[in-house]
C-alpha cells in the first residue's frame, strides 16, 4: 500500500493486539520485514498488548523494536489510562532518533564489565560511529537506564575515583546527521549499597528481579524476599514502584505454591 505522509506530523501505527497474527501476511519473519521497511520511510509503530494465554509477548517486542517504537501490556484499566491518557504524549513523540550511549571504563580501575540486559539492543563497540546501524528512539519525557555489573581491580577497590565515562549519539527526530556527546562519571561507587541513590537501588531490585524470572546467570544468588524488601525500601510513595512490589509478592506466593505442590 502506498503511504502518504504530511510534513510536520507524526506518522506512526499502534497496534492492539492479542499478538496472534491471522489475517495477511502472519510470519514471523514476513512481519518483521514489513516492520522495517516501513520504519525507514518514517513510520514508527507501537504495539500495545491485551489477553493471556495465547499472548505472543516475544514477537510483540520484536515489532516494536523493528518499528522504532515501544511495547506495552495492558492488564488493567490504569495501566490504559496510563499509556493512552497520561503518557501518550511521550509515546508518540521521537525527540531522538538512532540514540546509542556508549559506557567507557577506565581499565586501570575495572577489570571487567556485563551488560544487563538489553541483549537484543547491544551493538558492536566499532559501529558505535556507525550510523548506517539502526538504534534506539527516546520520546519525550522518557528516560532509559543502563545497568552494569562490575569487577573491580585492586585499584578501583581503594580509590573513590570515577570509573569512566559516558557518550551519547543520536540524532534529531527528522535529522539524518549524527551529533556526539561525552560526560565524565561525576563520582565514584557509592560506599555501600545501603549508601547508593535510591533510584540506582530500585533499578537494581528491578533487574535482580528479572533475572530470577528468566533464570539468569546470577538468579541462584538471589531470593525474591530480598528483593522485594531492596523495591519496597526505594519504592517511597510512587504508584508505579509500588506495583512492581506487588508484582514481586505475587511472584513469591506463586513461588511458595509451586514449591508445595512439588512436595
Amino acid at each position: 500500500r502506498r503511504v502518504l505522509f504530511r510534513s510536520g506530523a507524526i506518522s506512526r501505527v499502534i497496534v492492539c493486539t492479542d499478538g496472534d497474527a491471522n489475517v495477511g501476511s502472519h510470519t514471523h519473519d514476513e512481519i518483521l520485514k514489513i516492520i522495517a521497511g516501513r520504519a525507514k520511510e518514517g513510520v514508527t509503530l507501537s504495539t500495545i498488548g491485551f489477553g493471556m494465554g495465547n499472548y505472543k509477548d516475544e514477537l510483540m517486542e520484536q515489532l516494536a523494536d523493528k518499528g522504532n517504537g515501544n511495547n506495552y501490556y495492558v492488564d488493567s484499566l490504569a495501566a490504559a489510562k496510563k499509556i493512552f491518557q497520561t503518557q501518550l504524549g511521550s509515546t508518540l513523540e521521537v525527540v531522538a532518533k538512532d540514540v546509542k550511549l556508549q559506557v567507557d571504563f577506565d581499565p586501570t580501575l575495572v577489570a571487567r564489565y556485563r551488560l544487563v540486559g538489553y541483549e537484543n539492543r547491544d551493538i558492536r563497540d566499532e559501529d558505535f560511529r556507525n550510523d548506517k546501524v539502526d538504534a534506539g528512539e527516546v520520546g519525550a519525557g522518557h528516560q532509559v537506564t543502563a545497568l552494569y555489573e562490575v569487577e573491580l581491580t585492586d585499584k578501583g577497590r581503594l580509590t573513590n575515583a570515577p570509573l569512566g565515562g559516558v557518550r551519547i549519539r543520536h540524532k534529531q527526530p527528522r535529522g539524518e546527521k549524527a551529533t556526539e556527546a561525552a560526560f565524565p562519571m561525576v563520582g565514584g561507587p557509592a560506599a555501600s549499597f545501603a549508601n547508593a541513590p535510591v533510584d540506582f537501588r530500585f533499578a537494581f531490585a528491578v533487574a535482580a528481579f528479572a533475572d530470577v524470572l528468566r533464570n539468569g546467570q546470577d538468579a541462584e544468588h538471589w531470593s525474591l524476599a530480598q528483593i522485594r524488601d531492596y523495591a519496597r525500601a526505594a519504592a517511597g510513595d510512587d504508584a508505579d514502584r509500588r506495583e512492581l512490589v506487588g508484582l514481586i509478592e505475587r511472584a513469591m506466593s506463586l513461588q511458595s505454591r509451586l514449591r508445595s505442590a512439588a512436595r
